[in-house]
């Protein structure tokens, strides 16, 4: 059953720290505009992705005796909206949901909160580290709902009509947040999720840091109280019921390039994949996502500064390509799938088991920064997807499954640094409002 938890959120204090919108700013996988972002002394990145976890821990400490930030004084949950431009549509929609504590799964429990795809060590490792480091939870996972009570809506609608934050991001995208506080809200929030099945869309490597944080704390300390914080992750919860437009929202890709193997060249590449695929140069690159959409098991390739199309030449050759591999069907039909099961595995000797910890892959959302290195780095190749539909989603986290790592690409993002969920504040005594 999942359950959350109001929190004491630490925010920043304009007064003290500036403007919100010099402050705050999603996370970037590529880490192209966060290096402005570091620039700002006082920016949220500087905790929700550092550079170091030391560095990280001093921050927070200095900014909270220098007043930058400001500690709510009774728990609450923050109502957070997120206002853009949905593709191929001429009208702004609002995707409405909250910023809360949800509950993290323990050892041998049912699960509540259903991941759909893997994670690399690396990531989670350095994200454990700066957790442990700071106790913080800085950007929150997106967890999409499925049977939360719609009567919650307008609760959440009437808490932003004045919101305490307003923010328009450097992508458009326009967020507000607000907050409840009042202990009959809450509880009526609480009995809402009691029921409700969670799907992690973004964040699986917070999630896994957050378990191992928690891990980590039970190790050196001893059992945690039931209260205590870290048995928590901080999620913002959209609706992803079936026919509701956040669960419509379209999918974007995550890239691949990848260092090949020696002796494997760009001609013995494409010979090895010329024994599945279909081979098609492609003059423009321009084209490349409407042939992408255009039919099932297809794959973009640039390598040797030459652009191809991948299309598998049947489907019913799927299931021998990666009979290696004991994956449910809801895996097995997936393009990633096949690529890292098939391609990376078989053609390129990166076991599948061993691709999370890989240096020779890559992943990126932007598929420029993808065949940037196919073309500048040595005996490079680059490989594009195009994105999932929530169907194939869905399959996969109903199998109990997981796509291979980074397969999934949900936008917008939620903005790091609205509010701070320090893990160390002790709630057992803290009243509701009332």
């Amino acid at each position: 059953m999942a359950a959350i938890r109001p929190f004491r959120a630490w925010r920043y204090d304009p007064a003290r720290a500036g403007a919100p919108e010099r402050l705050l700013a999603p996370l970037d996988d590529e880490g192209l505009i966060s290096r402005l972002h570091y620039r700002i002394s006082e920016h949220a990145l500087h905790l929700a992705a550092p550079r170091s976890a030391v560095q990280a821990a001093d921050r927070w400490r200095r900014w909270r005796v220098q007043g930058m930030l400001r500690q709510d004084p009774l728990p609450a949950v923050y109502p957070y909206s997120q206002t853009f431009f949905r593709p191929s549509h001429s009208e702004p929609y609002e995707r409405l949901g909250v910023l809360l504590m949800l509950r993290l799964d323990g050892p041998g429990e049912p699960r509540c909160i259903l991941p759909h795809e893997g994670t690399l060590e690396a990531s989670v490792a350095s994200l454990t580290q700066q957790q442990i480091a700071t106790g913080l939870n800085v950007s929150p996972i997106h967890v999409l709902y499925e049977g939360l009570q719609r009567s919650l809506t307008q609760l959440l609608s009437d808490a932003l009509a004045d919101p305490l934050t307003e923010v328009t991001d450097g992508q458009g995208v326009t967020h507000r947040m607000g907050m409840i506080q009042h202990c009959e809200q809450l509880q009526q929030i609480e009995l809402a999720f009691a029921g409700a099945k969670l799907i992690v869309a973004d964040g699986h490597h917070r999630l896994a840091a957050a378990m191992r944080c928690r891990d980590h704390l039970i190790a050196t300390q001893g059992p945690l109280p039931a209260h205590h914080l870290a048995n928590y992750v901080l999620a913002y919860c959209t609706d992803g019921d079936a026919g509701s437009p956040d669960a419509e929202l379209p999918i974007l890709p995550f890239h691949r390039a990848v260092q090949l193997p020696s002796g494997i060249d760009a001609s013995a590449l494409l010979a090895r994949l010329h024994t599945e695929f279909s081979i098609e140069p492609i003059e423009s690159r321009a084209v490349l996502p409407q042939l992408l959409a255009a039919e099932p098991h297809r794959i973009g390739l640039v390598v040797a500064r030459k652009w191809y199309l991948l299309t598998l030449r049947s489907a019913a050759r799927i299931a021998p390509l990666l009979n290696h591999l004991s994956l449910p069907d809801s895996v097995r039909e997936l393009d990633y799938t096949l690529l890292h099961g098939y391609v990376f595995d078989r053609l390129l000797g990166i076991p599948y088991a061993e691709q999370r910890t890989s240096a020779h892959i890559s992943y990126h959302p932007d598929a420029a920064a993808a065949i940037d290195k196919a073309l500048y780095q040595p005996n490079h190749a680059a490989f594009l997807m195009h994105g999932l539909t929530i169907g194939q989603l869905r399959r996969v986290v109903h199998d109990h499954a997981l796509m291979p790592p980074k397969s999934t690409y949900f936008t917008p993002k939620v903005l790091a640094g609205l509010v701070f969920a320090d893990l160390r504040d002790d709630l057992s005594d803290t009243p509701y409002d009332r």
